[in-house]
Formats: C-alpha cells, sequence, structure tokens
C-alpha cells in the first residue's frame, strides 16, 4: 500500500513541472527546445551484478528542455522499451541452479537538471559542443514478469536518474545530444526476484540488500524554437 502510494504521488510530480516550464517558455520562446530520438535499456541486479551489453533493448524517448543560460537547462521527457535480463553466469551455482529470465515493459517520465561545462554558443562556428552532467528525478511503470514473486508491490516505483552528455549545436535550431545514464531504485523486484526461503529447491530468489538498477543510453535531435521580442513604443 505504502509503494502504491509513493508512485501516484510520484507520477504528478513530472506533469507539474513540465507546465511551470509551458509557462516560462511563452515568456521566451528561445529558450524552448522539443526533441526525441532513439535510445537503449539494460538491466542490472539479482540476474547479473554487471551492465552486460548484449542485453541492451531498442526505446523511444521524447522530451521538453528549456533553457534557463548557456550553462543550466532543466528537462522533462518520458522514455519507452524493454528489459531483458537473463542468468548466464557459469561460475555462480544459484545463477546455474535457477535458470531464470525475465522481459519486462519499462515507460518512464523523468525530471532533470543539466549542467554544461562549455559555452555553448547558437549558430557559432567556434562554440558549438559541451559535455554535461544531469540528475533529477522519476518515476516509471514496468510489466511484472510472468515468473515474479508473489510479493505485493507496485508496478510504478520512483528512481534518480543521474549522467553524463554530449551536446553538438550545427545550427541555431537544431542540436544533437548523445547521454548515457543509470537509474538507482530503491525497489528489488525489476526482475521479479527478490528475498525468499533459500531452503526451498526452487532457487527462485536473490540478495535483498541489492536494489535493482537500469541504464538509459540515448541518442536525441532537438529543435529551438526562435522569437524575436520586439519593443513597444509608447503611443503619443
Amino acid at each position: 500500500m505504502k509503494n502504491t502510494r509513493v508512485g501516484k504521488h510520484a507520477a504528478c510530480f513530472p506533469i507539474f513541472v513540465l507546465g511551470l516550464l509551458l509557462q516560462f517558455g511563452h515568456l521566451h520562446a528561445q529558450q524552448k527546445e522539443v526533441g526525441g530520438g532513439l535510445a537503449a535499456l539494460n538491466y542490472v541486479g539479482d540476474l547479473h551484478e554487471q551492465y552486460v551489453f548484449r542485453d541492451n533493448r531498442p526505446a523511444a524517448t521524447a522530451y521538453f528542455r528549456y533553457n534557463f543560460n548557456p550553462a543550466l537547462s532543466v528537462k522533462v521527457g518520458a522514455t519507452a522499451g524493454r528489459l531483458i535480463g537473463v542468468d548466464r553466469s557459469t561460475y555462480d551455482a544459484l545463477s546455474e541452479a535457477r535458470a531464470t529470465r525475465f522481459t519486462s515493459t519499462l515507460v518512464e517520465a523523468a525530471v532533470s537538471a543539466e549542467y554544461y561545462f562549455l559555452d555553448v554558443v547558437k549558430g557559432s562556428f567556434l562554440n558549438r559542443f559541451s559535455p554535461y552532467f544531469y540528475g533529477g528525478a522519476a518515476i516509471f511503470y514496468f510489466s511484472r514478469p510472468p515468473s515474479a514473486s508473489p510479493a505485493p508491490y507496485s508496478n510504478i516505483q520512483p528512481a534518480l536518474p543521474f549522467g553524463l552528455g554530449f551536446k553538438y549545436t550545427f545550427s541555431k535550431k537544431w542540436t544533437v545530444l548523445f547521454e548515457t545514464g543509470a537509474r538507482k531504485l530503491f525497489f528489488d523486484y525489476l526482475d521479479g526476484i527478490s528475498d525468499g526461503d533459500v531452503s526451498q529447491k526452487n532457487f527462485q530468489y536473490g540478495n535483498p540488500n541489492d536494489t535493482d538498477w537500469y541504464f538509459n543510453t540515448n541518442l536525441t535531435l532537438s529543435y529551438t524554437f526562435y522569437s524575436v521580442n520586439c519593443a513597444r513604443v509608447p503611443a503619443r
């Protein structure tokens, strides 16, 4: 019940922030960006505790960005795709005996702040690129794996996204961004496996002290809206 309540409150957070950013955007249209592109989702948890590149699965992402100044932006975005996890260890007896895999649909809504290390000037031939760091808050929905533990939990959970990116502006209106980052979870059932009765021989248990993670790597294209605010001439 507690996790369900957290999920419902968290679901309102990205919508609230997006509304605020859109209000600011009406005043400074040149600071608004919309974008989207391709992403890859990856899982780390009880089935494998390291990032396995071949387990990346395709996803799609879209976002709205508000640029407060050349160094600081806020982004509201959504990503949808699939996750997989497979027991592959040849040196872990538990993993070999368990021989479990899962596939899950995942939908994420996130709000993050981005800090750019270099001053990117739109349309400049010199200052066109900058690495950046991002961090924020997110919620995600995931479909429960068919073999999941019967333990009660919500399919909507909070997460903390953070990572690094690279921004390249090739015109005043168009920008390419590549970023990769992790999602810190407060939850251990993303793979459907957590604690269990170790005396049973079905081996359907993991380590409840290590929460699961997922990773999001994406390549996107964004469009910047420009408008010219003309000075008003006082009426005579």
